[in-house]
């Protein structure tokens, strides 16, 4: 293994955070929810200077860097209000079947229902 098998090339990491310290602050103790909290205290962490890479970003986070680049990305284009913004998968819609009211008589003998 030579001396420079550890090394690996990539991108500088710019960014211009645009709210203040205090501004962070604030904002991660009134986050609601872990996944504001972890994009804020990434935002939180560039600002002060405490982290300079993707890589120590997303090991102090346990993320993946390609989610530290997501993220960047995402504060880059939309600012804070994207970068918060989670979205959810659809999925499916619930659905209720509607019977006509009221029953025919017959219907309600299928059911053992009778007529008082």
């Amino acid at each position: 293994m030579d001396a420079f098998s550890n090394f690996v090339m990539s991108r500088p990491f710019q960014i211009e955070i645009s709210e203040s310290l205090e501004e962070l602050e604030k904002a991660l103790k009134h986050a609601t929810t872990a996944s504001s909290k972890e994009r804020l205290q990434m935002l939180y962490w560039l600002k002060s200077g405490q982290v300079s890479s993707r890589r120590t970003l997303a090991k102090r986070l346990g993320r993946d860097e390609a989610t530290i680049t997501r993220w960047v990305r995402k504060y880059k284009d939309e600012a804070t209000r994207g970068l918060l913004e989670v979205k959810h998968a659809p999925g499916k819609f619930k659905s209720l079947t509607l019977f006509p009211f009221p029953f025919p008589q017959s219907s309600l003998s299928i059911f053992g229902l009778v007529d008082y």
